[in-house]
């Protein structure tokens, strides 16, 4: 089995877990925090879209699970212009893709996780 396969399935866990800390640092950014660190963190999730997608690639995972993870990174820069546009129902959309980037990385943490199994058992 493949390393790549099994270190892309372990950052799309880690991922999924940073997404869920950005709604945490979301909250606290609403409530008195400071939205420096939710910026900073994004940035950093972001980047870690693309190193999925690098991932993927070596790993010559499904085409499926390669555009879904293409589409994790389109979500991701959508998700920085969002925070960056001076129109206010646009900027509205920030958390409503944040919700959708959540559901695209939880399946694909369960898709990896789904292929991973298939390969061990065959």
């Amino acid at each position: 089995m493949s390393q790549a396969r099994i270190l892309f399935f372990g950052l799309t866990a880690i991922y999924l877990l940073a997404v869920i800390v950005q709604f945490f640092l979301a909250g606290l950014g609403a409530f008195g925090g400071d939205w420096d660190v939710h910026s900073g963190v994004g940035f950093v999730v972001a980047l870690g879209s693309l190193l999925l997608l690098v991932v993927a690639a070596v790993a010559r995972l499904p085409r499926r699970m390669f555009f879904v993870t293409l589409l994790l990174v389109g979500l991701n820069a959508l998700q920085i212009g969002l925070a960056r546009i001076d129109v206010e129902e646009l900027a509205a959309l920030h958390p409503v893709n944040a919700l959708v980037i959540v559901i695209v990385a939880y399946s694909l943490t369960q898709r990896s996780r789904g292929y991973l199994a298939s390969k061990i058992a065959a």
